[in-house]
């Protein structure tokens, strides 16, 4: 039995990549894991060669100025490779870094898999050719794409959701009990997001439509999501009637009757939770031009994506307004069935993820990978 290479260098995959780590552990792998990732998978029981995660970098001036680590990290992993001890390799996220790095490995006749490729449906199609040569296999995490890479004849195995399977687990704290609102009141609840870029664009928007929520409907308790990396100096003169709640964001979309959240991955949390929603976003000017100019999808918000009957409301750029969020909500505060309606469909979308444990089915495919010496 060989050993495993694994290589991420984003956050959230790298807490998935440690679920991966203790799942092949418990299930007698023996080799040894070497990992270019960060500290959680280092503590699940990888070997770490480079902590990569603290090594990620955003904007372009960053990314120019780091490439020279990125080329010797890509030399130091291939090196590794060519040694001969590594008998499956699995790339997950991060890929302006991992598509390169398959390249160069693809011809070490060592099988390589990718958990959570790049949304090519979504944008940059042309790497669809990449992706089918490069890699033996692609682990998704969206049941639908699963049509899109067979179509196009790329090795795809639907493995579940690995925010998912963790909500599964955790029992939601009473934000009504946490705050001391009664239990049958009713919460609007915002996310405005967690980057200050985000909060800038958002939170000015989402103030004030809370406002007028607030005293049109006073019944209803309203409660805005504070990200653990924002201040709360962000959120002042919110006024005595707005609540700040700074713990975890299952429980607030959990107890919340309606959300109003940024697009991004919590709009997949609130599927999971099956709380109606309705998206805003706004962006710099040049990045929603060349968003337009890149995207080959209709929608922002990833439940969308789903193409069922009821569709999640999105106010995007210009449209996103103090008087149309606060036209949108109205219509969902003040008809249950309009809540109910959408409520449906995300319990639809979440049954649709079964009940799949992703690092117990990427763990199997890389043990049989490398028990078998081959890939598929």
């Amino acid at each position: 039995m060989g050993d495993i290479l694994l290589v991420t260098g984003d956050t959230s995959a790298d807490r998935y990549a440690a679920d991966l780590v203790e799942v092949l552990l418990k299930n007698g792998f023996n080799g040894e894991i070497l990992a270019a990732a960060g500290e959680y998978t280092e503590a699940a029981g990888a070997r770490l060669i480079e902590n990569l995660v603290d090594h990620a970098v955003m904007g372009f001036a960053e990314v120019v100025t780091s490439l020279p680590y990125f080329f010797s990290l890509a030399s130091r992993i291939e090196d590794i490779v060519k040694s001969g001890d590594i008998s499956a390799i699995l790339l997950m996220d991060f890929p302006g870094f991992n598509l390169r790095l398959a390249g160069r490995l693809q011809k070490y006749d060592v099988p390589i898999f990718y958990y959570i490729p790049p949304q090519v449906w979504a944008w940059g199609r042309s790497r669809v050719k990449k992706l089918r040569e490069r890699f033996e296999e692609l682990f998704v995490i969206f049941p639908f794409e699963v049509d899109f890479y067979t179509e196009r004849d790329v090795g795809v195995q639907f493995v579940g959701h690995p925010r998912l399977q963790k909500w599964r687990n955790r029992q939601p704290v009473s934000v009504r009990g946490k705050l001391g609102f009664d239990a049958d009141t009713p919460i609007l609840s915002f996310f405005p997001g967690s980057r200050s870029g985000e909060l800038k664009r958002h939170l000015p928007v989402m103030k004030e439509a809370a406002r007028q929520l607030q005293k049109r409907y006073p019944d209803w308790k309203l409660v805005f999501s504070v990200a653990s990396t924002v201040e709360e100096d962000e959120f002042s003169e919110l006024g005595e009637q707005l609540f700040l709640w700074r713990e975890d964001s299952h429980s607030l979309l959990n107890d919340s009757e309606l959300v109003v959240l940024a697009s991004g991955t919590v709009t997949m949390e609130a599927t999971f939770t099956a709380t109606p929603m309705v998206v805003g976003y706004r962006t710099s000017f040049f990045s929603y031009w060349l968003a337009r100019c890149l995207v080959d999808v209709d929608y922002a918000a990833m439940p969308n994506h789903f193409q069922t009957e009821v569709e999640i409301p999105e106010l995007l750029q210009y449209d996103f307004t103090v008087d149309k969020l606060v036209e949108v909500v109205e219509k969902f505060i003040e008809n249950d069935s309009v809540r109910q309606d959408q409520r449906r469909v995300l319990k639809s979308i979440r049954d649709s993820f079964e009940d799949k444990n992703p690092a117990q089915e990427v763990a199997a495919r890389l043990l049989e990978a490398v028990n078998t010496g081959s890939g598929i």
